[in-house]
C-alpha cells in the first residue's frame, strides 16, 4: 500500500507492539478493534516492505543493463574503431604497392618505347611556349584550397570576323599517341579536364576504373588506377592537382580525392570521404566542380530531393535544394555562377553561389534554359532545347557552352542565357558526355557510345555562316522533311554582351 501513518497512529501502534511482544497473550490488554488496527498496520507495513524490495531489484536491474549496454556499446565501437583503422591501413598500403606498380610499369614502358615516364621533368618543360611560367615550382606538399574557378579559355577570341560563328573541326592525334589511346581500351569517359600549366589533359574512365593522362606534345600517356570508378574531375589546383570523385562497388559509397599529379612519385589525398560523418555523404553524387570559395562542388540525387553540395576540406558538407530538379548530373562554375544540367527533364538551372562565408552561404536559382524537345534533332539544332542534355563549360566572360548527347550538338549561350547559336561542325558530333575546350582551342569530346573512337581530338575555330547539322549514320534526324533539313533559323551574332557581377 502507499498509503502513509502519521506520528500518533505510528506511536499508537508501537504501544501496542510493545505489548504484545513483550507481555504473554492473555495479559496484553487490547481490544478486539485495537487488535484489527494492530494487525492491519502491520500487513501494510509487510505490503509496503515487499514494494520496497521489488523497485529495489527492478532499479538493480535496469541500472546492471544499463552498465551492461554501455559496454557492449563500447566494445562495439571499439571494434569499429579497429576495423575502420585497419581498413584505412588497408587502403594505403592497397594504394601505395599500386602507385610503386603504376611507377614501375610506367618506367619499363618507357625504356621499352624510350619515352620518359611523365614526372616533373617530362610532365613539366622549362620552356616558356610549353608551360607558360618559367622555372616552375612543384613539390608534394598538401593543398589546402583550389586555384580560382576562373576558367581560361575565350570562346569569342576564335572568332576571326564580325558576324562568324564557332566551329569545331576534326583533327587527329598524333600516330604514337592515338594507338597508345586506342590500347587504353577505354570503357565509359565520363569527365574531362585540361591543366593550362603543364598542359596536360585528364580522363576519367568509369568502367575500368582509371584516369589517363595525356601530354599531347610529348605523345605519351600515364595511368592513374589506383582509385575506384572515377565519374567526374576538375584540375584542383593548377600545374600540380585534380580533384577526382569517385566511388566504391557500392552506389552510394563516394568519395572525393585529390591526384597530385606533377610530382616525381604521384599520390592520392582524401579530401571527402562518405566514411567521415562530417562530410553526410550517404547518397549518389554527381559532377565534381570548384566554387567561389574554392570549396568542392557536387550535386546529391537522394529520394528526398536533389541537392547542390558543397565541401569545406576538413570542416564538412552542407546541401542547398536544387527546385524542380529531376536528375541533375553535369556542373560548370564561373565565379559565383553555378550551371547544372539535367538530364533527367532537359533543363540547365542557373544558380548565383557565394559560398566565401561558410557560416553564411548565398544559395539563390536566378535562371533556367529549358525549351521543347519534341522537335526533330534537326530542327532542334538551332534553337534553344536539349534531346539529352549533358556536360558545360563556362569561358573567361561568362558564355556558356552546353552538350546535347543525343542531339549530337553543342550550344552557345550569352552571359543572360540566351541562345545565340549551335557550334559547326564538319563531322558528327558524338553522343558527348563531356567535353572542354583549352586556351588554344583544342578540345577533346568524350563519346560514350562509339567504342572505336571514346576520345575525339578536334579543333575550335570560326565559320562565316553556320554549317547544315550533321546527322548521324542511319539518319539520327527524327524525320526531318527536306525543308528543314536546310534550316538555319536565325541564331543571334552580335552583342557578345559583357557578363554581369553577381
Amino acid at each position: 500500500m502507499d498509503e502513509d501513518f502519521d506520528k500518533n497512529e505510528l506511536t499508537e501502534q508501537l504501544i501496542n507492539l510493545k505489548k504484545v511482544v513483550s507481555e504473554k497473550a492473555e495479559n496484553v490488554q487490547l481490544t478486539e478493534k485495537q487488535l484489527d488496527n494492530f494487525q492491519q498496520f502491520f500487513e501494510s507495513v509487510n505490503q509496503k516492505v515487499s514494494k520496497i524490495r521489488t523497485v529495489r531489484a527492478a532499479r538493480i536491474k535496469a541500472e546492471n543493463e544499463k552498465k551492461a549496454e554501455e559496454e557492449r556499446k563500447k566494445a562495439e565501437y571499439a571494434a569499429r574503431e579497429r576495423a575502420i583503422i585497419a581498413h584505412e591501413n588497408n587502403q594505403l598500403e592497397e594504394t601505395r604497392q599500386r602507385l610503386e606498380q603504376s611507377v614501375f610499369d610506367v618506367s619499363a614502358t618507357s625504356i621499352k618505347s624510350e619515352t620518359p615516364p611523365l614526372n616533373n621533368e617530362s610532365l613539366l618543360n622549362s620552356s616558356p611556349e610549353d608551360t607558360e611560367i618559367e622555372d616552375a615550382e612543384v613539390d608534394g606538399s598538401e593543398t589546402a584550397n583550389p586555384t580560382s574557378n576562373d576558367p581560361h579559355v575565350d570562346f569569342l577570341s576564335f572568332i576571326q570576323a564580325d558576324g562568324a560563328y564557332l566551329m569545331l573541326s576534326k583533327q587527329e592525334f598524333a600516330p604514337k599517341l592515338k594507338e597508345d589511346i586506342k590500347n587504353e581500351r577505354i570503357g565509359y569517359p565520363l569527365g574531362v579536364a585540361y591543366d593550362e600549366i603543364i598542359k596536360l589533359w585528364l580522363v576519367c574512365d568509369r568502367d575500368n576504373s582509371k584516369v589517363l593522362l595525356i601530354n599531347t606534345k610529348k605523345q605519351a600517356v600515364n595511368i592513374c588506377d589506383a582509385i575506384s570508378h572515377p565519374t567526374a574531375l576538375i584540375i584542383y589546383e593548377e600545374g600540380k592537382s585534380a580533384a577526382i570523385l569517385c566511388s566504391t562497388d557500392a552506389r552510394n559509397n563516394h568519395m572525393i580525392y585529390i591526384y597530385h599529379y606533377s610530382v616525381a612519385e604521384p599520390f592520392l589525398q582524401t579530401f571527402a570521404s562518405f566514411e567521415d560523418p562530417i562530410y553526410d555523404i550517404r547518397f549518389q553524387l554527381r559532377g565534381i566542380a570548384k566554387s567561389d570559395g574554392k570549396n568542392l562542388l557536387s550535386i546529391e540525387n537522394a529520394p528526398r530531393g536533389k541537392r547542390l553540395r558543397v565541401f569545406k576540406r576538413e570542416v564538412g558538407g552542407k546541401g542547398f535544394e536544387i527546385p524542380g530538379a529531376a536528375s541533375p548530373s553535369f556542373l560548370a562554375t564561373y565565379r559565383t555562377t553555378v550551371a547544372v544540367s539535367d538530364l533527367g527533364n532537359n533543363k540547365v538551372y542557373i544558380i548565383n553561389f557565394d559560398d566565401k562565408d561558410w557560416s553564411n552561404i548565398s544559395f539563390n536559382p536566378i535562371r533556367v534554359i529549358e525549351a521543347s524537345n519534341d522537335l526533330a534533332c534537326r530542327d532542334l539544332a538551332n534553337v534553344a532545347g536539349f534531346k539529352f542534355v549533358a556536360g558545360m563549360q563556362f569561358d573567361t566572360n561568362g558564355y556558356l557552352l552546353i552538350g546535347d548527347a543525343k542531339g549530337h550538338s553543342i550550344k552557345l549561350f550569352d552571359t543572360d542565357y540566351n541562345f545565340l547559336h549551335r557550334i559547326s561542325s564538319d563531322f558528327v558530333l558524338p553522343y558527348v558526355s563531356s567535353f572542354y575546350v583549352n586556351k588554344a582551342g583544342e578540345c577533346i569530346l568524350l563519346d560514350v557510345q562509339n567504342y572505336r573512337e571514346r576520345l575525339m581530338w578536334v579543333k575550335m575555330s570560326s565559320i562565316p555562316q553556320i554549317l547544315d547539322w550533321v546527322s548521324p549514320p542511319g539518319g539520327g534526324g527524327g524525320g526531318a522533311s527536306s525543308a528543314s533539313s536546310s534550316y538555319q533559323g536565325r541564331p543571334r551574332r552580335g552583342g557578345y554582351q559583357q557578363h554581369r557581377q553577381y
